[in-house]
């Protein structure tokens, strides 16, 4: 039987081997073993059968001084063995963090730190640093503390929490790894909200295209970034488009959560390189605000032309008509690139021949027109492709200096 040296109050390993008549290990026996112990007090394991003649066993000595560790075979009590152990004083061992309690992230709460040996007791000789260590990676803890004889074994620190859920603060040794204790289960619940998140599912790394209805998600979050649960106030979505569709001021329920989507539809395509944004703001507390920033927004499909021409012509003097393609809210349309068709209602002398559009017009091109017929008539533009994208402009052209409804073309 052979047993290490140690504290008492610690299990120490134990190992027993069976010998044969001249000292050689037996790995045919396979008897049970019992222990006994001179120290009234050891923990002993219970009676156990060996594995080819050895076993490994643990024995916690609870008595300090000289003691034994006896097995015997619980049949032929002559097969025996003892090994003469020293059980030192208890020793440091390990720490009880206790008083944290449940608490609102960013309140500094106070909480102890007691010393234990190897049985339990306080270790007030205890002289060495602890650190601390939690599960919450933005909790304020305790600087590195080395205790004192004032302390006798106990000391008091502060913490303070910050993100919301269960957590707990590990109290280790400087130098030991395994000296260590921990309080676990602190529920840490959300601050007050100071600021919102505001998101979005629509993909923002490409431009918008107007008329896009986007879910925009406003979430109550306080200083530490945790979603504000309680939140309940009251909220308006602005943005910088004039035109969007916006929902109206909202009341933030228990069922929200701290969470709720508003649906928004932009329309205004960017003038860059200023961009567009959609803000949250609490209708009582200005300072409680979010924007969703930087809103790449282009132009929709086109549905209309806008013919701009000059306020007086002269029948057989050219002028320019400016077409400019617009979708269903007024922006231009630059990336269209369909072929236009002339018409007038004082028929088709003077218009310009079909044209399709190019990139380098972005939506926006002149044309020269040389009215054939004085009086009042409408010039229509219309895509090609497809009639209802069209436009129209309404001209007064007045006779030329010939008279009548003849004049020099240009």
């Amino acid at each position: 039987v052979l047993g290490g040296a140690g504290a008492i109050g610690v299990a120490r390993p134990v190992t027993v081997t069976a010998l044969d008549d001249y000292g050689n290990p037996d790995a045919a026996y396979a008897g049970t073993v019992h222990f006994t112990s001179t120290d009234p007090r050891a923990v002993l394991p219970a009676d156990a059968t060996l594995t080819a003649g050895f076993g490994a066993f643990g024995v916690t000595l609870l008595t300090v001084g000289a003691e034994t560790i006896t097995a015997t075979d619980t049949v032929t009590t002559s097969i025996t063995g003892t090994s003469s152990v020293t059980a030192a004083p208890p020793a440091p061992a390990s720490f009880a963090v206790t008083g944290l309690a449940a608490t609102t992230a960013g309140l500094t709460q106070s909480f102890t730190v007691t010393v234990k040996d190897t049985i339990g007791q306080v270790a007030t000789g205890y002289r060495g640093t602890v650190y601390f260590t939690s599960s919450d990676w933005q909790a304020g803890l305790p600087a590195s503390y080395t205790f004192t004889a004032a302390d006798a074994g106990v000391h008091t620190f502060a913490a303070t929490f910050k993100t919301a859920g269960l957590q707990s603060v590990t109290a280790h040794d400087a130098l030991a790894a395994g000296f260590i204790g921990t309080e676990l289960g602190v529920a840490v619940t959300a601050a007050a909200a100071t600021q919102f998140a505001v998101s979005t599912t629509t993909d923002l790394t490409s431009p918008v295209v107007a008329g896009t209805v986007m879910a925009v998600t406003v979430t109550a979050r306080d200083a530490y970034g945790n979603v504000a649960t309680t939140y309940r106030g009251k909220v308006a979505v602005t943005s910088t488009d004039a035109q969007a569709a916006l929902p109206s001021s909202y009341n933030f329920t228990a069922a929200d959560a701290g969470t709720h989507t508003f649906s928004v539809t932009v329309k205004t395509a960017n003038k860059k390189p200023a961009l567009t944004s959609i803000s949250v703001v609490d209708t009582s507390n200005a300072s409680l605000i979010g924007s969703l920033a930087r809103i790449d927004v282009t132009n929709g499909a086109a549905v209309s032309f806008a013919l701009s021409a000059p306020s007086g012509v002269t029948v057989g003097v050219a002028f320019f008509l400016k077409v400019t393609v617009l979708d269903a809210y007024g922006n231009t349309v630059k990336n269209y690139f369909g072929t236009l068709h002339f018409g007038n209602t004082a028929g088709s002398a003077g218009l310009p021949a079909d044209y399709t559009f190019t990139a380098a017009d972005a939506g926006v091109h002149s044309f020269a027109v040389t009215p054939a017929t004085a009086g009042t008539q409408t010039i229509s533009a219309a895509d090609l492709a497809d009639p209802l994208v069209k436009g129209n402009a309404l001209l007064s052209v007045k006779a030329g200096t010939g008279g009548g409804g003849g004049g020099k073309k240009v």
